[in-house]
């Protein structure tokens, strides 16, 4: 008997267009090690690459203890698994976890949002998870949150059926950076996500 579950399988193209994904990961078992400064900041230089570099929009993200969420859209060859993989590969360097034990917990789970609703509906619910947890009075108080790319997506003209031009707008429209400190700007590793 294997030491995992088995894990559902995965549905390669679902949209036509590029959804923005919810996701979730645990550490395993729920080992409570992830919330720290560094695995924060490894966690903001590979959105910034993420965006930079492949045009992969990291949105609004919670780091808690044991566990993370976080809101990404990417282009159409984006491979959400391959993405989730590499982040845990970085974050699992990073994190001071001693043990035999593997450190993340195997697979993800993930949320196409499907409305604007939907998201503000999701980013509630996660901004205020260091509150429920006890650990913090008010979420804006929690260190480990932030958001890396504005994520909003195309207005759509009544007139027009199609996106509006241009990798970004196709992308999910990433607006504007956010959150990105001065020591997160220098990044000095390269990432390949496609």
């Amino acid at each position: 008997m294997s030491r995992f579950p088995r894990l559902p399988p995965r549905l390669n193209h679902l949209f036509e267009r590029t959804p923005i994904y919810f996701v979730t990961f645990c550490t395993y078992r729920r080992c409570p090690f992830l919330a720290t400064q560094a695995v924060h900041e490894a966690f903001t230089r590979f959105g910034e690459t993420a965006y930079s570099t492949h045009n992969i929009a990291v949105g609004r993200y919670v780091i808690m203890p044991d566990h993370l969420h976080l809101f990404v859209c990417g282009s159409v060859e984006f491979q959400l698994g391959r993405w989730i993989s590499m982040l845990k590969q970085v974050l699992g360097k990073t994190v001071s976890y001693k043990g035999d034990d593997p450190v993340w917990q195997r697979g993800f789970f993930d949320h196409v949002l499907r409305s604007q609703e939907s998201y503000g509906q999701k980013w509630n619910y996660v901004r205020d998870n260091p509150v429920r947890a006890g650990l913090a009075v008010d979420p804006n108080e929690w260190l480990y949150a932030g958001e890396i790319v504005d994520i909003d997506r195309p207005v759509m003209s009544p007139r027009c059926s199609r996106f509006p031009v241009g990798s970004a707008a196709r992308t999910c429209h990433a607006l504007s950076r956010r959150h990105l400190s001065a020591a997160s700007t220098g990044v000095s590793q390269c990432y390949s996500f496609s």
